[in-house]
């Protein structure tokens, strides 16, 4: 079914805030192995089951391995321990620890060890990713979603709107944005 947005920030929000997996393609795609919100699948991290079902009905991959929050930088130290280092980290390539108090809110970014994998997102490097977390934040109070790459295990990253279509009619996606 294909449905018109007159704001399609708004209405990906409201569809993550109600439960839904989303495929997410947004203008040109990332180079290299990590999702930082142009071709991501984007989950609500306060879902108890969001690893399962994501690891099982879309990804496809074992049941271990975790999924990576992207977190609006001016939030990030109130959720995870950066101890003495910068807490900018706009690429994935940093693992903190997700501060204790907080973890029980976002358990399906917290991997086995209490960290996450995390992408700091700031307005002016993605304004529209940082609009959808920021709206996210507005609605439920948590300035973070899951984000793990658009693809499936053993395939490429999404590159084309086809792919991305293709994608979400085989496998658990609820909705492609």
């Amino acid at each position: 079914k294909v449905v018109s947005s007159s704001n399609v920030i708004a209405d990906a929000a409201d569809l993550l805030c109600d439960g839904k997996i989303v495929g997410w393609f947004d203008g040109g795609s990332e180079l290299g192995p990590r999702a930082l919100g142009h071709r991501s699948i984007l989950c609500d991290p306060r879902r108890i089951d969001a690893k399962e079902i994501l690891n099982t009905r879309v990804k496809r991959r074992e049941s271990f391995r975790p999924f990576a929050p992207a977190v609006l930088l001016g939030e990030a130290t109130n959720w995870f321990e950066f101890g003495n280092s910068p807490f900018e980290s706009p690429f994935m390539l940093r693992v903190c620890e997700v501060k204790a108090k907080q973890r029980n809110k976002v358990p399906a970014i917290v991997h086995v060890d209490g960290t996450g994998r995390l992408q700091t997102v700031e307005r002016n490097a993605n304004a529209r990713f940082y609009d959808l977390i920021h709206r996210f934040y507005e609605k439920t109070g948590v300035p973070m979603l899951l984000n793990t790459s658009f693809n499936i295990m053993g395939e490429p990253i999404i590159e084309t709107p086809n792919d991305a279509l293709q994608c979400l009619l085989n496998t658990g996606l609820d909705c492609c944005v």
